[in-house]
């Protein structure tokens, strides 16, 4: 379950990701457009824009450049400049206007694009000229309310506001060694897609037993042995401070293959819905989680889980240098394994 990136992208600014390359990744990008002489017109603008995708993706894998999801969960320092990439659901608008404008030669053409991360409190915004834009279906996939990735540079950073320059803008999906295209985006495993979880769908979510205040005399520890024995792990390590993870191992099957896993589980000793404030000074356990060699990452917490944890994993998985998957347990998950495996 090797993952890696494809993009369908809408908007390339040849310039500038020009000027971020450095020698090696310009040598590769001139290679590849060389390849990109021997198609007619139409093929040829195809290859070239598949030629800049590829070394972008490459370039940021091997630069470990970081999501800025990522840099605002670890309070990192941000400076203008700075090159980023972000995936989100971002408010376009003004595409229309711009494409007429850029036809009649009026030039720069630009359109808009904004989030806000209640999160942050901040507002992530910038804007793109029409002339550096691809396809005809870009009007449609640039407007209104789309999750589109972005690779940009810092433009301006005030308190509650960030500008991007954007380079690039696309779709962002996956596909496996055997080319599979998945549906969603999402790197995000379910419990049930876990080989040795997956009686976990013989207790429905609905099931009227299950109570999340029960898990209030569930310990860690108990959570901990019933999971390692669950999956036959017997190399249980005892808890202290500076652990990465409460549980490793290899194993984890999906679809019969083997992985390693590691596990960061979180007890009744903080009984309420999880928020990141929960994972440790800037979320400092969710990166040392992802600082494991694992190729899948589990949280498990005892109560609900909000929105901005999944967003925080995902951020983190979706590493270019070293992409993952995660699955997630909040409390009436914890519950069904449980229960299913007749653990409680």
């Amino acid at each position: 379950m090797k993952d890696v990136f494809r993009f369908n992208e809408f908007f390339i600014h040849q310039r500038l990701i020009l000027q971020l390359l450095d020698s090696y990744h310009k040598t590769i990008l001139s290679t590849l457009l060389q390849n990109t002489k021997h198609y007619d017109d139409h093929l040829k603008q195809t290859f070239i824009n598949d030629s800049f995708t590829e070394v972008i993706t490459k370039y940021f894998a091997a630069k470990k450049i970081k999501s800025l999801e990522e840099l605002l969960i670890t309070n990192s320092k941000l400076k203008k400049g700075q090159v980023i990439w972000f995936y989100n659901n971002f408010y376009f608008k003004g595409i229309v206007k711009a494409s007429k404008d850029f036809e009649k030669g009026k030039l720069p053409a630009y359109a808009e694009f904004h989030i806000h991360l209640k999160r942050y409190n901040k507002t992530i915004k910038g804007k793109y000229n029409y002339e550096h834009v691809h396809w005809c279906s870009a009007t449609d996939r640039l407007s209104g309310h789309k999750s589109k990735f972005i690779v940009a540079y810092i433009d301006g950073i005030q308190k509650n506001e960030i500008v991007l320059r954007p380079m690039f803008i696309s779709d962002r999906f996956l596909k496996d060694e055997i080319l599979y295209e998945y549906d969603s985006p999402s790197l995000k495993l379910d419990i049930s897609e876990i080989d040795e979880f997956n009686q976990v769908e013989c207790v429905p979510h609905d099931y009227e037993e299950l109570d999340i205040q029960k898990n209030k005399d569930i310990s860690e520890e108990r959570i901990k042995h019933s999971i390692a024995e669950i999956l036959y792990e017997n190399n249980i390590p005892k808890d202290w401070g500076g652990e990465s993870s409460d549980l490793f191992t290899n194993h984890i099957h999906i679809d019969g293959k083997r992985y390693n896993a590691a596990f960061l589980l979180k007890g009744p000793s903080k009984f309420h819905q999880m928020t990141v404030k929960d994972l440790g000074v800037n979320g400092n356990q969710i990166v040392r989680l992802f600082d494991e060699p694992a190729e899948i990452l589990v949280l498990q917490h005892c109560h609900y889980i909000k929105a901005e944890i999944y967003k925080t994993m995902d951020a983190f998985a979706s590493r270019f240098d070293n992409i993952r998957r995660y699955c997630i347990i909040d409390g009436i998950d914890t519950q069904r394994l449980l229960m299913a495996y007749e653990k409680i």
